[in-house]
């Protein structure tokens, strides 16, 4: 126990303010997709593979960069979202992005994005809580919410 405290002591989180206590917004999203993952890979490297696949995927269209524990998608040069992830809430069977920033993002305060092993990592869910979109709700649910589903559709298919 002693060295468990130790460790925790000697990490170094990134402080972010995040609202657990505010009302929901209208129209917060809430996203969960079920990838499967027949050769077993660990939630940190599906994790870190994500980013970098969609960099390839969308080659001089979107890129995705890495700084530390901040990972930012960009459109050219606008950032479209920036993810920071929270290794003092991740683990072997779950890696822990909050949203924290980015045009398609209304608020940086609430949502994240997870990656969860589950049933033994024969698959991942890839879970979206708490996240406020800055495109009008009737904008968001035909673009970028359709984006969404595609591109993680198409990231099931890598495995």
């Amino acid at each position: 126990m002693e060295d468990s405290i130790r460790k925790a002591l000697r990490e170094k989180a990134p402080k972010i303010e995040r609202s657990y206590e505010v009302e929901e917004e209208s129209n917060t999203v809430r996203s969960d997709q079920r990838l499967n993952n027949p050769s077993n890979k660990p939630t940190k490297w599906i994790a870190d593979i994500y980013p970098k696949w969609l960099d390839s995927y969308f080659r001089f269209v979107l890129t995705a960069e890495k700084e530390g524990n901040i990972v930012r998608f960009q459109l050219f040069t606008i950032v479209l979202l920036e993810l920071t992830h929270m290794p003092n809430r991740s683990d072997e069977n779950r890696r822990l992005f909050f949203i924290t920033g980015g045009v398609l993002c209304k608020r940086s305060d609430m949502g994240w994005l997870e990656f969860r092993s589950v049933m033994e990592n024969q698959h991942i869910i890839s879970a979206i809580h708490r996240f406020v979109p800055a495109l009008p709700w009737f904008i968001y649910k035909y673009t970028q919410a359709v984006g969404h589903l595609f591109i993680m559709n198409q990231f099931n298919r890598i495995f």
